[in-house]
């Protein structure tokens, strides 16, 4: 057995959390020092897993502690095994009321695992799978040749996909441990949706769009039913909206003081011109920055 120790990975991926997400990488760190890296531990925990202490413990606040955790697991960095709703009771009588989570990905860092093929990386991992499933998903038939230009034998070696049953296409869209992964968020927020709806929210929506507007409907905080809320934002994305509101808002400000252009009036959710034209905050970055400018061309 090596001497322990955990590798910083430079890429985009660390330096985003680094500079956008401190607090997520905060808590991605802790999870990388105390990450097991082989089997056999006394407390029966597995490659990659480790208990998260309160939240206290990180000097957060309970809110930015949940935030941290969910873009991590948003992001596939980690997996949320269990809560202390979901534990089963203990046989030894002795319990936990730690949440238990495994890294994932070794994009940021890399725990130098003692293990063979059990690889990490999220993504390796993925491609391995997905070479198998596509040699399931192949059979060699036979065509008779009917070209003009024939071939010396009579019919041609080709390879045809087999179509997807329906079981299939829903392997396809989302995994077992996605599903497990929201509801265990959604039993760490005190919160019950049946496992149909949720298959049915990551058919219609992904994860990531998933997993954003329930945060964002947990942040308003003004829900009577909250299925039909997370149903509702995650149809519109109110939380991308939302996103993009705080960002144009900002941009348009600082391009009205940065060009003196005192006919742009600033409201909360929109600008207007000296035409009475306005500019909601809620398109696209790209399409309300493109839009802002080319109105001003002649002015800059």
């Amino acid at each position: 057995m090596s001497e322990r120790f955990i590798k910083f990975i430079p890429s985009e991926e660390a330096f985003w959390l680094i500079h956008k997400k401190p607090n997520a990488f905060r808590l991605l760190t802790h999870i990388a020092n105390t990450a097991r890296r082989y089997e056999g531990h006394p407390d029966g925990l597995s490659i990659g897993q480790c208990h998260l202490q309160h939240w206290k413990k990180y000097n957060l606040t309970e809110r930015e502690y949940r935030t941290a955790k969910e873009i991590l697991v948003t992001r596939k960095h980690i997996l949320i095994c269990e809560t202390n709703r979901t534990r089963k009771k203990s046989t030894t009588g002795t319990t936990t009321v730690s949440t238990l989570v495994k890294l994932l990905s070794s994009t940021v860092y890399d725990i130098n695992s003692e293990c063979n093929d059990d690889r990490i990386d999220d993504r390796a991992t993925t491609d391995r799978r997905q070479t198998r499933k596509n040699k399931k998903e192949q059979e060699v038939v036979f065509v008779k040749e009917t070209s003009k230009e024939k071939t010396q034998n009579e019919f041609a070696q080709i390879v045809v996909p087999l179509p997807l049953s329906k079981k299939s296409k829903e392997i396809h869209e989302f995994s077992l441990e996605q599903i497990q992964s929201i509801q265990a968020y959604l039993e760490h927020i005190d919160q019950s949706i049946p496992v149909p709806t949720i298959k049915r929210w990551l058919k219609s929506y992904g994860e990531e769009r998933l997993i954003r507007n329930i945060s964002y409907v947990l942040e308003k905080n003004q829900f009577r039913v909250f299925g039909a809320s997370v149903e509702d934002s995650c149809k519109n994305d109110y939380a991308q909206q939302n996103d993009n509101i705080q960002i144009n808002r900002k941009f348009a400000s600082d391009f009205k003081a940065r060009f003196n252009l005192f006919s742009l009036k600033i409201h909360k959710k929109y600008c207007v011109d000296e035409n009475g034209n306005d500019y909601q905050y809620s398109l696209d970055v790209t399409q309300f920055r493109d839009t802002l400018e080319r109105k001003f061309r002649k002015k800059l």
